[in-house]
């Protein structure tokens, strides 16, 4: 079983500066860059042997879990405040989230017996990501944002307001299993291998 969450919340801002920004040489540059990464690496395995001259039971089973969740927000901003600038305004949100999770689950079981003979083996791998929202369906935004609010700006440049948001998910989920049985009289195999 393997659970990782990030929730960070990275804010760049000028607030409240009722009294006034001034740049008299050069520009205003407000920036906010969060990059979060979950790198996730979860395996099980089980093997069962069963030897006997008589009657022969051998199980299996192995299970693998993983949970990830990227939540947080990334915001540039100006609010409540008096901003001058000799040349431009700049204010630059920029979010960059990575899940790479690697889910793997393996069984074997071998039944060898001189009666009769039973050979079960199982292996499940479930792999659950998420960014931007919470297991169970619970929107949690992952907010990338970019603002002015109740502000003046006066700017002999450009104002410009930029917001980025990338997320990636790579996901690889395997599961496998082998069941075997040798008998001398009656015998029966199963193997289930689920990923999901």
């Amino acid at each position: 079983l393997s659970q990782n969450e990030i929730d960070a919340t990275v804010d760049a801002g000028i607030k409240n500066a009722d009294t006034g920004v001034t740049a008299t040489f050069g520009g205003v540059t407000v920036s906010s860059d969060q990059r979060s990464l979950i790198k996730a690496e979860t395996y099980a395995a089980s093997v069962a042997v069963s030897l006997s001259g008589g009657t022969g039971i051998s199980v299996g089973l192995a299970g693998a879990l993983a949970k990830n969740e990227i939540l947080g927000s990334t915001q540039a901003f100006i609010d409540a405040s008096s901003v001058n600038s000799a040349s431009t305004v700049s204010l630059e949100a920029r979010n960059k989230s990575v899940i790479d999770a690697a889910i793997a689950a393996a069984s074997a079981a071998v039944s060898v017996s001189g009666g009769t003979g039973i050979s079960l083996a199982a292996g499940a791998a479930l792999a659950k990501n998420f960014i931007g929202s919470e297991e169970g369906g619970a929107e949690a935004p992952l907010a990338v944002a970019a603002g002015i609010t109740g502000s003046t700006v006066d700017a002999l440049g450009a104002v410009s307001l930029s917001s980025l948001s990338e997320q990636e998910i790579q996901a690889f989920v395997a599961a496998l299993a082998l069941s075997v049985s040798v008998s001398g009289g009656g015998g029966g195999a199963l193997a289930i291998a689920a990923a999901l």
